[in-house]
Parts: structure tokens; C-alpha cells; sequence
């Protein structure tokens, strides 16, 4: 397993990427477990920009095989696996 694919690993861009995050109720949980790691954090401002709400949270699974899944959340539990979803239930697009 390459360095890249470690869990520690994904845990340390998680929290690098958090820096990029809107300052205000920043959330972040980290799980590790052998087959993948997931990270559940509130949007990054790209994320923001790109129409996910501030209230919304951000689900990403880092695999093995070195592919990220997201899911986004939104305050009241409904889940979508892409922004143009989100952007839809907006009526935005």
C-alpha cells in the first residue's frame, strides 16, 4: 500500500482541507477503520461557491484504492451524492 492510501494519510488532507472551510461552525469527524476512512465536515468555501448551503454537511469516504466518494447532507438528513443534485432540490438548475 502506497503512502498516499493510508489512512493517516487521508486524515491529514481532511484537516488540510478544512483550512480552506468557512470559519464559522466548522465540524469535523474522522473514522478509520481497514477498508476505508470517512470524514463528515461541514462545506469548503469551494463547495460554498458552488452552491452547496452552509448548513449542509459533506460526507467523504477515502477508499484503499485511493477513490473519493462524497455525499452531501442537508440540516434535515436528506442525502445527495453529487452538488448537481443539491443544486436541483434548490430549484437552482
Amino acid at each position: 500500500m502506497s503512502m498516499s492510501n493510508t489512512p493517516e494519510f487521508h486524515a491529514a488532507a481532511i484537516l488540510m482541507d478544512m483550512s480552506n472551510a468557512s470559519p464559522r461552525g466548522n465540524k469535523l469527524t474522522i473514522q478509520l477503520n481497514k477498508t476505508s476512512t470517512v470524514a463528515t465536515r461541514s462545506p469548503n468555501a469551494r463547495e460554498i461557491k458552488t452552491g452547496i448551503p452552509c448548513g449542509f454537511s459533506v460526507k467523504e469516504t477515502f477508499r484503499n484504492n485511493g477513490r473519493v466518494d462524497k455525499e452531501y447532507f442537508s440540516p434535515t438528513g436528506q442525502r445527495f451524492r453529487s452538488m448537481v443534485q443539491v443544486r436541483k432540490a434548490q430549484g437552482t438548475i
